[in-house]
């Protein structure tokens, strides 16, 4: 049917409906038909599109707060991350991001509620490793708030292998190339013994670009030519840095609007780890007297006397590396071969809460203000890898100045401090990831409703706690409690209700429960007491606490009893038969009438039977 029919039979569609309400109803309930099909298959496609994002291998899909919390994300993102998302456990993506970077993270989050926003960041996986995603942000709704979608690709190995043609790993370590390069400020670059550059950072790409006229390219000559003086001057004192020779000269940049900018150059020997010169490290400064005069006001001499006492270099090789060291964002430290800390960067001093005349002298796991057995074992895996090679990174705990508790991921590598041999150690702020999963095993050990142990967490007291009993041959006794009409108490108050009437009830265990005993909720509404006393202080407990209960009042006003079950552990016993003698002692309370205490009786055991036959 041609397009000139389809029309005609819609204006005779019209004429008809216009003659008959009847037919005008059916027209425009199958217009609105077609709308809504329409509709469907617009949300089928987008649903299909989400779902594939969400099973997909490759892309890391991410639903976030406006500010920056994790919502919801796929297998993917969850196998970059190295972890799941827990209920009630909040996780920022600021706290991902790699060092220096929230502040740019925040900006995206806040930029994408606007338009859709493209970055490339580093994010810190579980296990304190750097990655880094190129990440397309984009505003949507979720559940009638806005929030922010996050589709990112892992980039990682294309990022390090881009890193400019990096020097070889013998030069440094390979985290510290991205970080060099995202200090705009630092303006420095290195080539080998031939003269091939080998990486220069960003910041002396584009000095080098606006007023030398230089292409830093990696892996050719540089500088290219030797057109003008300075090129020249460049050219010998790189030459001089690979005879092992530190020197300096200086650079005056002239700019039409900013006047004149004097450029201190220094250029020493670039060190390898195994001690050889593997080429020169060229570093520039801006000059402290920088002028501001006109090009044509020719620079008052020095004096004679002045002169020489400037011929030696104003920047040493040990200051260049420190320099270089505290341009650094990360926490690093230079320990010789002994442990004792040479140099720090001043994030290290920072979060530590110490300043450099108190951390230089003194032993790297003396910085971290923990106890003699901590230290010692802290000093000892320190030397082993010094002296043997870091050849994987390694945790401890440390402590600020303050008491507040730090957990850092060492990683070393051997480098040349001065004239000596010293180990250059990164150290990764991992707390936070530290904490949360300290929270996550305390809520997995823990009754949300009342905040005593779940059963899971006093399954695992109990298996420590009877064997460590029947090791020394210690005392050791269970009380099972069980709340009389639970159920019909449920039903007449309601689910809510019960569950204050429960906080309050474990209340009242916990002022009689001693720094020593376990209180854990075994059931809906049984609760176990452990205690490293015999039988008769467990029947003691249990008449104190059942007598507390029958004489108050929880919650809007709701008297409670409950019945007890006492039980001694014994030679040859396990964990269930523990249990199962408690916990039958328990029932017979409550056959009993309720609001009573009852001993177990003892069991034949197997030695016994043995020797009686």
């Amino acid at each position: 049917m041609s397009a000139r029919d389809l029309l005609e039979e819609e204006e005779f569609a019209d004429s008809e409906a216009g003659k008959d309400p009847l037919v005008m109803r059916v027209v425009a309930l199958e217009r609105e038909l077609m709308k809504v099909r329409r509709t469907e298959k617009v949300l089928y496609e987008t649903e299909q599109r989400y779902l594939t994002l969400m099973d997909s291998a490759v892309f890391l899909y991410m639903l976030l707060s406006p500010s920056g919390v994790l919502r919801m994300m796929n297998h993917r993102a969850e196998e970059f991350l190295g972890f799941h998302l827990k209920f009630g456990v909040e996780v920022t993506l600021q706290s991902l991001s790699g060092p220096g970077y929230t502040g740019e993270v925040e900006f995206v989050l806040k930029d994408a509620l606007r338009k859709s926003t493209r970055v490339t960041l580093p994010v810190v996986r579980a296990d304190g490793a750097l990655g880094w995603l190129d990440m397309e942000f984009a505003g949507v709704m979720w559940q009638g708030s806005p929030a922010v979608q996050c589709i990112a690709f892992d980039v990682t190995e294309l990022v390090r292998g881009q890193a400019e043609t990096p020097p070889p790993s013998d030069y440094g370590p390979a985290w510290a190339l991205p970080l060099l390069s995202s200090c705009p400020g630092l303006l420095c670059f290195a080539v080998d013994r031939e003269g091939v550059l080998l990486y220069a950072t960003r910041g002396y790409r584009e000095v080098a670009g606006r007023f030398l006229g230089h292409e830093c390219v990696c892996g050719l000559v540089y500088p290219a030519s030797l057109d003008t003086a300075f090129d020249m001057e460049l050219h010998e004192l790189i030459f001089e840095a690979c005879e092992g020779k530190t020197g300096m000269t200086s650079l005056m940049e002239k700019g039409e609007e900013s006047g004149s900018n004097q450029w201190d150059v220094t250029v020493a020997p670039l060190v390898a780890s195994t001690g050889s010169i593997a080429g020169a490290v060229v570093y520039l400064t801006t000059h402290p007297k920088s002028l501001a005069a006109s090009p044509e006001t020719p620079p008052e001499p020095e004096p004679e006397e002045a002169k020489d006492e400037v011929e030696e270099p104003r920047f040493s090789k040990l200051a260049l590396q420190t320099e270089l060291l505290n341009a650094l964002p990360g926490m690093c430290v230079v320990l010789d071969e002994n442990g004792i800390c040479l140099e720090a960067s001043e994030p290290f001093f920072r979060v530590l809460g110490l300043r450099g005349e108190k951390a230089a002298g003194r032993a790297f796991w003396e910085l971290g203000g923990g106890n003699s057995a901590s230290d010692e074992a802290l000093r000892e895996k320190i030397l082993h890898r010094i002296r043997h090679g870091w050849n994987e990174a390694m945790d401890c705990q440390f402590c600020t100045q303050e008491g507040e508790s730090l957990w850092l991921t060492l990683e070393g590598v051997s480098v040349q401090w001065g004239e000596k041999s010293a180990t250059l150690v990164h150290c990764l702020d991992n707390t936070r990831l530290h904490r949360t999963e300290e929270q996550l095993k305390r809520m997995s050990t823990t009754d949300s409703c009342t905040g005593a142990l779940n059963r899971a967490g006093m399954e695992r007291v109990l298996e420590t706690e009877v064997e460590r009993a029947l090791r020394y041959r210690g005392s050791l006794s269970m009380i099972v409690f069980d709340i009389d009409g639970f159920r019909e108490l449920n039903e007449r108050i309601g689910y809510a209700a019960c569950d204050r009437v429960l906080k309050e009830l474990v209340n009242v265990f916990r002022s009689r429960v001693r720094s020593t005993d376990f209180l854990g909720r075994w059931g809906g509404d049984e609760f176990m007491v452990l205690i490293p006393l015999p039988v008769s202080a467990g029947i003691q407990f249990a008449e104190q606490v059942r007598d507390m209960i029958d004489h108050q009042t929880l919650g809007d006003e709701t008297h409670l009893t409950v019945s007890a079950g006492v039980a001694e552990l014994r030679k040859g016993m396990d964990v269930p038969t523990l249990v199962a003698l408690a916990y039958d002692a328990m029932i017979e309370a409550k056959k009993s009438g309720g609001n009573r205490s009852k001993q177990a009786q003892e069991p034949v055991l197997a030695e016994t039977a043995d020797s009686s036959a």
